[in-house]
């Protein structure tokens, strides 16, 4: 079964809140449990519409499995959408464990499918409940992620001489290099949190002696 919710704000509501943050990168971790085996994968999502395509690819990849067990959140700063899917497996058993694995983790922007493969024994409605939600926290735990904050585009002309000092200097700072086209010059199309362009826009200048900034 499906489940969707929509909240209804995305902000903190105290001093104490803790800014959610999403995978960089996809994360995959194994356990086996009687006899059946529980691959889990993690990865982004920010775009809930990817999530047919993705999970095709996934049952595609497993095709004998199964169950193909799956939970997601997604928006910014904190999820707006969530969903969860036990694929066959007993009502709640399943993505709803791995669903609040993730709420746990406070992670958003983020999909993690549990594949199962059978091993002839029953694990009972507790049983499949910690499976599940172990795959889940074991892969969360290998993770690598950030704090999740509002990104925006922006594109760089860069000469050759300075390309590897630039890709360096964006990957120290946690800037994403989205796209590069190498021409006369190197395009590159940057994802960068918004409170950071200032900031960059000067490291640019400063590094380059003026010679690149951000295209706006």
């Amino acid at each position: 079964m499906f489940h969707v919710k929509h909240s209804a704000s995305a902000g903190g509501a105290s001093g104490d809140f803790v800014p959610y943050c999403e995978p960089v990168g996809a994360t995959g971790s194994e356990l086996y449990d009687r006899g059946s085996r529980f691959i889990a994968r993690l990865e982004p999502l920010s775009d809930s519409g990817q999530l047919k395509d993705r999970l095709t690819e996934r049952r595609s990849e497993h095709s004998t499995a199964s169950h193909v067990v799956y939970a997601f959140a997604a928006g910014v700063p904190s999820p707006t959408v969530e969903g969860c899917s036990d694929d066959g497996e007993p009502h709640g058993t399943a993505g709803r464990p791995v669903l609040d694995a993730i709420g746990y983790a406070r992670l958003t922007n983020t999909l993690i499918t549990v594949v199962r493969y059978f091993g002839g024994t029953k694990l009972g409605t507790g049983g499949l409940v910690r499976a599940y939600g172990d795959a889940a926290r074991r892969v969360i735990a290998d993770a690598t992620v950030r704090r999740c904050v509002p990104r925006t585009d922006f594109r760089l002309s860069v000469p050759y001489e300075l390309y590897d000092a630039v890709k360096k200097a964006c990957t120290r700072e946690g800037v994403d290099i989205v796209d590069e086209d190498f021409g006369e010059r190197v395009r590159l199309t940057l994802s960068v949190e918004r409170t950071l362009i200032e900031q960059l826009d000067a490291d640019l200048l400063d590094r380059s002696g003026g010679s690149i900034s951000l295209d706006r």
